[in-house]
């Protein structure tokens, strides 16, 4: 079969090509992110700390939002290395130039449905909760970062770590950690906990986190002076009258250890 052909002004084929070049366009899906197993741990210590996590109003999706006191040396090492850590998940606004060295010391990641897991388990009605599976991710790792970020180190070597939540809450988390052989007290001050270990137990606690710590921030947690993190917080702190949850955290443990850490 013959085919005839037939002459097209210029014009009109610059704009029958356009049209076809729009048709053979590739669609770019969106890139998949996903934690890793370390990120994943490390989330949880940050949110123990006082990390926050903000849904939108029909809660698909999730923004984590990182806050560092530019008064602490600690939280301005931890600042660097949580920006770099979750540096693919970060919101374009919060990223810098490559040119510049200067981290804020607040960045929120994007707002994403993969972030749900943790809203609902860490943050379901706008504020801190403690999951009731807290005992099978207090990992060393998630112990050194809640540690980093929202605890201290005394002048005494002791050490405490700081949550908000209720009292059923912390005392899962004082179970799970009698169950990992770290003895602790409990303090309340208002709506703040303190999580303390004391003497030897502070040294045991150590031990166990002490792979995770960041190297630059080693000889500010492990020695006896005070760490800057809450100094001021933690003046009137007293642990020598006792603990206020742990002899009810020691007598019941609600099942929760029949899973394993």
């Amino acid at each position: 079969m013959c085919q005839k052909k037939y002459d097209v002004d210029s014009p009109l084929m610059e704009k029958i090509d356009y049209v076809l070049s729009l048709s053979r366009k590739v669609v770019k899906r969106p890139v998949s992110l996903k934690l890793s197993k370390e990120q994943r741990e490390v989330l949880v210590g940050m949110l123990l700390g006082g990390l926050q996590i903000e849904s939108d109003e029909d809660r698909k999706n999730h923004m984590i939002r990182f806050e560092f006191s530019e008064n602490s040396s600690t939280h301005s090492v931890l600042r660097r290395h949580m920006y770099d850590q979750y540096h693919e998940w970060l919101h374009p606004s919060c990223k810098t130039s490559e040119s510049t060295d200067d981290i804020p010391y607040k960045f929120s990641t994007i707002s994403h449905s993969y972030l749900g897991f943790y809203a609902d388990q860490f943050w379901p009605k706008g504020r801190l909760v403690i999951p009731k599976l807290i005992h099978r991710w207090l990992s060393p790792c998630a112990l050194a970062y809640w540690y980093m970020y929202g605890g201290h180190r005394t002048s005494t070597g002791d050490i405490l770590l700081k949550i908000k939540g209720n009292e059923e809450g912390v005392e899962k988390i004082v179970r799970a950690l009698k169950a990992k052989s770290l003895d602790c007290k409990v303090k309340r001050k208002g709506r703040v906990f303190w999580i303390g270990f004391l003497g030897s137990n502070s040294t045991w606690f150590w031990k166990l986190v002490e792979p995770y710590i960041l190297v630059d921030l080693k000889h500010l947690l492990k020695g006896g002076q005070i760490s800057d993190n809450s100094a001021v917080e933690t003046e009137n702190v007293n642990f020598g009258s006792g603990s206020d949850t742990d002899e009810n955290a020691s007598e019941s443990d609600h099942n929760d250890n029949d899973n394993n850490v």
